[in-house]
């Protein structure tokens, strides 16, 4: 005898084979696509049972109710954009300024600058039923560690999956301080309020190693015409630009600095300090600061005029720079998500006129373009 039956539905057209039982009863229901309609009517018995068909897209398999459909999302990898515009890897910034400061000023600029190396941490799961202020001791994991920090340790906290703040006000959470004052017990987390939410709540704690920060200056000079550099770089020759800052055209001066004098360590992380300070002038903003980009050959047709990185938006979470070795030279990348788009595009003011390239350029196709995310183009 044969032990399964093929069975077709009536509306998917998919089929599946189930055993044969004579002795209960099974709907004829759609068991095989989730929440079709149709009715499964038999085909055929058959020896052996084959995987049921893959469905089409956007064609969901069924599903017992209660079931929960957990999704993981491919963690995208960081893709870095090379900050170099021109063969001595200068770094270009075009500064905001009420007025054009001084021919050859220096801006100096300080960056945040952390090691970057993994972080390690140890993580406690506690999951109370009913209301509760604090948690400490056994967690419910299934390691069973007891909870542990040092007034040293960053401690994050989570509760059911969204994070809480330190603080005193009633949605935040409290933390032992190390002094006899303290109103928080060693080892113990105390939320400001009770926590009263139906079913079982969870509490995951995070205890990681606070990240050493220190603070780089750097000193960049303001573009003059300098015919010994005009062709080192694709932003040589540019005394200013011009973009659109909330509907207003507005004027920005050049500032340049080749990396290898800057002063930064090998396999660090940077971001921006929110100002800066231009000699004999005055403090600016780091949201009055954009980085310039361009890609090799750097020519004058190598510049970037519909990109830039704002310096304010840069974080060490997602958008920063980073300082490494490639191919045994240092390079100062930033992420690519830091890039903004500028449109309409910049308008170059340069310091004497360029001649027209009148000959192909050979570009680099080992590196990574950025475009813009505005296209531009004829109305059809």
């Amino acid at each position: 005898m044969k032990k399964y039956l093929r069975l077709t539905c009536s509306i998917c057209k998919r089929s599946a084979d189930q055993l044969v039982d004579q002795t209960h009863f099974t709907t004829d229901k759609c068991t095989i696509t989730f929440k079709c309609q149709g009715r499964l009517f038999p085909v055929e018995y058959r020896s052996n049972a084959e995987i049921t068909s893959v469905p089409a897209i956007g064609v969901t398999d069924w599903r017992a109710r209660g079931t929960v459909v957990t999704s993981s999302v491919a963690t995208k990898e960081t893709t870095f954009v090379d900050t170099s515009t021109g063969s001595k890897n200068q770094i270009v910034l075009a500064v905001k300024a009420p007025s054009a400061p001084p021919s050859g000023s220096l801006l100096k600029l300080k960056l945040n600058q952390r090691a970057d190396t993994q972080k390690n941490f140890r993580q406690y799961i506690f999951r109370v039923e009913g209301s509760f202020s604090s948690v400490s001791g056994v967690e419910s994991g299934l390691e069973k560690k007891t909870l542990r920090y040092s007034t040293t340790d960053l401690v994050e906290v989570f509760l059911n999956g969204v994070k809480l703040e330190s603080g005193v006000l009633p949605e935040n959470f409290q933390t032992y301080d190390g002094t006899p004052s303290s109103v928080v017990a060693p080892n113990t987390i105390v939320f400001n309020q009770t926590i009263a939410l139906s079913g079982i709540s969870q509490v995951d704690v995070i205890v990681s190693q606070a990240v050493t920060t220190s603070q780089v200056e750097l000193t960049f000079k303001r573009n003059i015409s300098d015919e010994s550099r005009s062709l080192s770089g694709a932003w040589e020759n540019v005394d200013t630009i011009e973009k659109y800052v909330s509907g207003v055209k507005t004027k920005f001066y050049l500032f340049t600095l080749d990396l290898a004098d800057a002063p930064l360590s090998l396999n660090s992380v940077f971001t921006a300090d929110t100002q800066a300070t231009i000699a004999s002038f005055g403090l600016v903003q780091s949201t009055d600061i954009e980085m310039l980009l361009a890609r090799k050959p750097y020519s004058i047709l190598d510049r970037y005029t519909s990109i830039s990185i704002n310096l304010a938006t840069l974080s060490f979470e997602k958008d920063y720079l980073k300082y490494f070795a490639v191919d045994g030279s240092p390079v100062l990348y930033v992420t690519d998500t830091s890039v903004a788009p500028v449109y309409p595009i910049m308008t170059v003011s340069k310091f004497i006129p360029e001649v027209t390239i009148k000959t192909a350029v050979s570009g680099v196709a080992t590196q990574i373009v950025v475009d813009g995310s505005v296209i531009v183009g004829p109305d059809v």
